[in-house]
């Protein structure tokens, strides 16, 4: 078995659906008996959230113990390091840290945020996108940063599994693009069948940072295509709720159109409320990135990935996830606003049947035994 890094982003913004991202990677590493290794750095100044104090700095202590306690939950309380803007080094110390590197036979590197000396030397170095279409056009408009970075890797990955095939329309600027799924370790996202659930849920932020502009397009963010759907509680008696963090101005407006409304950071604060969310949902109703669907990325949610191992039947904003995906059962994807109405019934008809379809297709997509095998094995790691 491997020695392997993941390098991540746990400590910088400790919330639910971040902290699953990267942690369903170390998690399921160790599953399969590799030696893995978590690290972050901060990267840059006052890159920390402090959740108790709502503010952003240099002071990583609300993450640094969030962390810690967490790997100290799943058994791996020595496997984790961080370091923060002075240099000073928390869990692992920095001797530890350089042998962690020096023996590592695998760098998995989650968007590129961390970045420690010795990494150059890691055999293999694997970069996982989490963001596509913005990382794409970053890299074709010269980022000179970006493309330094994707240089310095092995192999890239990215959660835009369409990118370099047709009707796709995102540059690969030279780079060979691997389709990459969210893994996901299946007996953390037990199958909770729940008839009597009332809501389709889902949990989101409409615009994190600014829109990005390729070739004449503008390729946006949630924003722009919520707008698209913000009447279809009127069109359906499903009930629908979404959590996000708004404005009151915007809070009042989503509820005048008829939605549920429930604050994102509320719901995001732990990786045990997060969860209890998903389960405690009858579904998950969500729009995506406009830059996903205008590209047609084939972009599939991690959030969502969780939603179908509970069990939760998703339907989902088309980005060309079905070129990949099956859908029909269990998953179901929209483009119209009458589509959007007729998945809801759809489910509904027939919402056992949908249940057990999207548990099946989780392990059959989303088993991070599966996707880390094949992850590793293209870096020719058995």
């Amino acid at each position: 078995m491997a020695r392997v890094i993941v390098a991540g982003y746990i400590v910088r913004f400790p919330m639910g659906g971040l902290v699953w991202t990267h942690l369903q990677y170390v998690l399921g590493l160790a599953r399969l008996g590799h030696q893995v290794y978590f690290l972050e750095e901060s990267g840059w100044p006052d890159a920390c959230y402090h959740v108790a104090r709502n503010v952003m700095t240099d002071d990583p202590s609300y993450g640094v113990d969030y962390l810690a306690r967490l790997m100290e939950r799943f058994g791996l309380g020595d496997r984790w390091a961080f370091r923060d803007q002075s240099g000073r080094f928390y869990g692992l110390p920095r001797e530890a840290v350089d042998e962690v590197i020096a023996e590592a036979e695998v760098l998995i590197n989650i968007s590129g945020l961390s970045w420690f000396d010795g990494f150059a030397h890691v055999p293999s170095k694997l970069f996982v996108d989490e963001n596509p279409a913005f990382t794409q056009i970053r890299a074709a408009q010269g980022d000179a940063w970006l493309c330094h970075l994707l240089d310095s890797h092995d192999l890239l990955f990215s959660y835009g599994c369409n990118i370099g095939q047709p009707g796709c329309s995102l540059p690969t600027t030279g780079y060979e693009w691997h389709p990459a799924r969210q893994p996901l370790v299946m007996n953390l996202w037990p199958f909770t069948y729940d008839p009597q659930a009332e809501r389709f849920t889902t949990i989101m932020s409409l615009r994190p940072y600014e829109p990005i502009e390729y070739q004449g397009q503008v390729y946006g963010h949630k924003d722009v295509e919520f707008q698209r759907f913000l009447d279809l509680p009127r069109h359906t008696p499903q009930p629908l709720e979404v959590a996000v963090s708004v404005s009151g101005e915007q809070q009042e407006a989503l509820q005048g159109a008829g939605w549920h409304w429930v604050d994102a950071m509320d719901v995001s604060r732990d990786v045990d409320r997060y969860r209890a969310y998903i389960r405690g949902s009858r579904g998950e109703f969500s729009i995506a990135k406009n830059a996903y669907v205008r590209s047609r990325s084939g972009w599939f949610s991690d959030r969502s990935a969780s939603y179908l191992a509970c069990g939760k039947p998703v339907l989902l904003q088309d980005t060309g996830f079905g070129d990949w995906l099956p859908t029909g059962k269990g998953l179901l994807s929209f483009a119209t606003l009458e589509q959007a109405v007729e998945g809801l019934a759809r489910i509904n008809a027939d919402y056992q049947a949908h249940c057990r379809a999207a548990r099946r297709l989780a392990e059959e997509y989303f088993d991070s035994d599966r996707v880390l095998g094949e992850l590793l094995g293209l870096a020719g790691i058995r």
